[in-house]
């Protein structure tokens, strides 16, 4: 989703469709970050948990 969002942003007609489509990034931005922190917690094997950043 941020990626469209981020599409649409960069080719907003106007002013007022611009915060429309940053609300959309934002979501798909806020969506990315759990997901790469679950991935690394799958990806860190067991000996380096406590050191994992997720």
């Amino acid at each position: 989703m941020f990626t469209p969002g981020d599409a649409l942003t960069a080719v907003a007609p106007a002013l007022t469709v611009l915060p429309a489509t940053r609300v959309l990034a934002g979501i798909g931005a806020g969506a990315y970050s759990p997901m790469a922190a679950a991935t690394m917690a799958n990806v860190a094997d067991a000996e380096r948990g406590g050191r994992s950043p997720a």
